[in-house]
């Protein structure tokens, strides 16, 4: 339309018009009244140069810089990448997907790419709507083969959640899981392999694949029958071309069959035929002239060897048993040096660890430790791109990674011959311990976002005891550190029902109705667990109580002993906060140290009506009726104050609050969740859950007006994830993710009426001179547990769910 016609069509109503109107209208009908609308800039067509450098960036398991270019082509803030929650985003992301001519392999590239970032659920969203867009059978089989290796790292989620810790972990040797069956996300990964073998062409490499995930994940998940149907078809991969993915399916297709072997009665595939698909495999390797594949063709072929020399040695046959560990020795160490040239470090962390238990099976303890120590090496290396360890559908942190940490530990507590282990030793084991919290953290977030430093007890409180807990099989190392004295280890042993002895402590703790006698019991079982004899006497021996009038006990805690509060440990007479105050540290190299000295200002949100937020997730949330009264109770202590309440407390305003002062505290009265799962741990403001990552950016806000990071966020109303064996680490994960120095938190959700009254006097005692964080939460738990006043509330549910992660002072 010609600016004639448009001033011709106005001109007869000009004179009943505001002029910026008409201006407006112009633009509008100039330009056309979608840009203005929507204000979304044209998208172009994805290029097929574009299409394959995302395609590369994912292949080469650089999955955030994959994410990063293609929501940037859509013309989308890259930092989408980094939400934790897309539900803002996921229809404007799919309708621009969907203008492109390609729009469904673009929705399975970027479901790839945010099942590879840990974005499960998202990744299984944008999969499906893929698949109904696809327009062909082989469309939809490649995107029904990804929706299935979606399921299953949802499946293998939730049973890392239950899982205990592991040590001895052989990578060829086969277990069958217990409760793997159980979990629905295995039956819906193997109904989309199904449907992906019925769609894909016959003989196609990704209706391989979708045959071998299959077969892979029924052991995985124990389901033999099917694993031997399918097993029994012979898979052919002799005709695929030969390139890097064939090696790795022929691979692949080995281990499957001598899983396969390992769990069924009679012997489904010869062991003569396995090895000749891995020499096969390592063949067609050398004839690519690719180091990588080299390598990781090689060292799979001598990790059968390892797995040949353990079957052995179960049959008494140590002579073929040492021979195969002799072959398997050569082998490893030839595809570690391969993998060291080509600088493949997620390939040369494992061939160390091989070499470590090759050589603690030849009894050479000091090259196994040496080995050990090069494989925590190399994945420290690989801290900052951890996702890459996440392209193998069946990477499991659990079983590939925990356990070098834990085994080295176990060496390392060893003594050779000696009545004691070596100072040397405990100082290397105590680092090690500390590393696997960081990995363990660095897993959660699915990247290496924690700044470690080392530190010494002693420079940090030289009045306070640090307590380091490993568990391995069958018992509990404790190392005691004590400022400028020797490290001191002792060992405690473990029930096969170690787990089962966890959970029905802190079920006393929770349940008032449960006799006293029988939660003191369980809780001095778990105290013995924790304090062993050398331990005892060299706390005893140290007078602590002599040089603080509240001496300072500090947890670095392991696997399920994070869900129970240190501060409810029973000796026998008298609890552990009748005697100190408690912290919870991830790790000390994590720590900012500094002493709770500034007046303070804080800043106090909750919810105390029933929220919108309370139906957009999977939990049911109760009226917090008391949480008015507890931050009014606070406001008459910590005066200097602001308040977002109810409706007001919401995302845009507390980072208009946070911008705009330097507050030192943050106090937020709601419901939330601390999962192992990242996606799951979470708080709620009036409108949403808000996740960690979110709330890291908010609480950073405060750097606007002042470098210091928060000195100290409680979260008065949450609680861990029900069944899930590693909640607290979603606790950590907040306590080091958010910007504050410590983080006072619940193990449970407490009854918000004495809530009220512990926060109030928690902060009366923080206020006053010289008082520590640790020391004012450990006087108000002492109180309601020994002041007659507080009879209803003497009961460990109301004061030990609160502990303190992180800075102590």
């Amino acid at each position: 339309m010609s600016n004639k016609l448009i001033n011709r069509q106005l001109a007869p109503r000009r004179q009943r018009y505001p002029l910026w109107l008409l201006l407006l209208l112009g633009i509008i009908l100039t330009t056309g009244i979608s840009p203005v609308l929507s204000q979304m800039p044209e998208v172009k067509p994805i290029s097929q140069e574009q299409f394959k450098q995302v395609q590369q960036l994912q292949q080469s398991g650089r999955y955030y810089q994959a994410c990063d270019t293609l929501v940037a082509t859509l013309k989308f803030n890259p930092s989408i990448c980094q939400k934790q929650d897309l539900t803002e985003e996921f229809e404007g992301i799919i309708d621009r997907i969907e203008q492109q001519p390609n729009s469904s392999q673009i929705m399975a590239i970027f479901g790839n790419i945010l099942r590879g970032i840990g974005q499960l659920e998202p990744s299984k969203i944008f999969l499906e709507r893929g698949l109904a867009m696809a327009n062909s059978p082989q469309v939809e089989g490649k995107l029904l083969l990804s929706l299935g290796n979606t399921f299953r790292a949802i499946a293998k989620q939730k049973q890392d959640q239950q899982a205990s810790p592991v040590e001895d972990y052989l990578p060829w040797r086969c277990v069958n899981p217990s409760e793997a069956g159980k979990i629905s996300e295995y039956q819906e990964a193997s109904l989309r392999y199904q449907e992906a073998i019925d769609k894909l062409p016959p003989s196609s490499a990704p209706r391989i694949k979708a045959q071998l995930n299959l077969l892979s994940l029924a052991l995985e998940s124990g389901d033999i029958l099917t694993a031997q149907a399918l097993g029994s078809e012979k898979i052919n991969l002799a005709h695929l071309p030969h390139n890097r993915t064939k090696v790795y399916l022929q691979i692949s297709l080995a281990k499957s069959l001598a899983c396969l072997n390992g769990q069924s009665a009679t012997e489904e595939a010869s062991w003569q035929s396995i090895r000749e698909l891995l020499v096969t495999a390592h063949q067609e390797a050398e004839e690519l002239h690719d180091k990588r594949v080299k390598s990781y063709a090689l060292g799979n072929l001598a990790g059968l060897y390892e797995y040949f020399g353990w079957l052995d040695e179960q049959l008494q046959q140590q002579k073929y048993a040492q021979q195969w560990r002799q072959e398997a020795l050569k082998l490893t160490h030839h595809a570690l040096y391969l993998a060291q040239q080509s600088e493949a470090w997620d390939i040369a962390y494992k061939w160390h660890w091989q070499l470590g238990r090759l050589w603690q099976a030849q009894g050479n303890k000091q090259k196994a430790i040496a080995h050990y120590n090069g494989a925590v090496k190399a994945l420290q290396t690989l801290r900052q791109d951890l996702v890459v360890l996440h392209q193998d559908i069946q990477f499991s942190f659990r079983e590939q990674v925990e356990p070098i940490y834990r085994k080295l530990v176990d060496l390392l507590l060893q003594p050779n011959g000696e009545a004691e282990v070596s100072q040397a030793n405990l100082k290397r084991a105590r680092e090690v311990i500390e590393a696997l919290q960081l990995a363990e953290l660095d897993n959660f977030f699915r990247e290496a976002c924690l700044d470690a430093k080392p530190q010494q007890i002693e420079d940090i409180d030289p009045t306070a005891a640090v307590i380091y807990t490993i568990i391995l099989d069958q018992r509990l190392e404790v190392i005691l550190s004590l400022p400028g004295q020797d490290l001191v280890h002792d060992t405690a042993t473990l029930p096969e029902n170690f787990s089962g002895k966890i959970e029905a402590l802190r079920k006393s703790l929770i349940d008032d109705l449960i006799p006293t006698a029988e939660l003191q019991g369980y809780s001095q079982q778990v105290y013995g667990w924790l304090f062993p004899a050398k331990i005892q006497s060299q706390l005893q021996a140290a007078k602590l109580v002599e040089t603080d009038d509240i001496p300072t006990l500090v947890f670095i805690l392991d696997s399920e002993l994070r869900n129970i509060p240190m501060a409810a440990l029973y000796d026998g007479q008298e609890y552990l906060v009748e005697k100190y105050a408690t912290a919870i540290a991830p790790s000390l190299q994590l720590l900012d140290p500094k002493a709770f000295e500034l007046e303070p200002l804080m800043l106090m949100a909750g919810l105390s009506e029933k929220a919108p937020s309370f139906d957009t997730t999977a939990s049911t949330w109760r009226e917090l009726k008391n949480v008015g009264k507890e931050l009014s109770e606070i406001a008459k202590v910590i005066s200097k104050n602001r308040l977002l309440q109810d409706s007001e407390f919401i995302v845009s305003n507390l980072e208009n609050e946070l911008s705009r002062s330097p507050f030192t505290i943050v106090h937020l009265a709601t419901h939330g969740q601390f999962s192992s799962n990242l996606e799951e741990t979470y708080i709620l403001d009036w409108n949403h859950p808000i996740y960690i990552n979110q709330l890291n950016q908010l609480l950073r806000t405060s750097e606007i007006k002042t470098p210091d990071p928060i000195e100290l966020l409680v979260l008065s109303a949450c609680q861990t994830a029900e069944g899930d064996k590693r909640a607290a680490l979603g606790l950590a994960g907040i306590a080091v993710r958010a910007g504050a120095r410590s983080t006072i938190a619940t193990l449970w959700s407490v009854n918000d009426k004495s809530t009220a009254e512990f926060m109030s006097q928690f902060y009366t005692e923080l206020v006053k001179p010289k008082m520590t964080r640790a020391k004012a939460l450990s006087l108000v738990q002492r109180s309601f547990l020994q002041q007659p006043k507080h009879d209803s509330y003497q009961h460990p549910k109301h004061w030990a769910a609160f502990i303190i992660v992180g800075n102590w002072m």
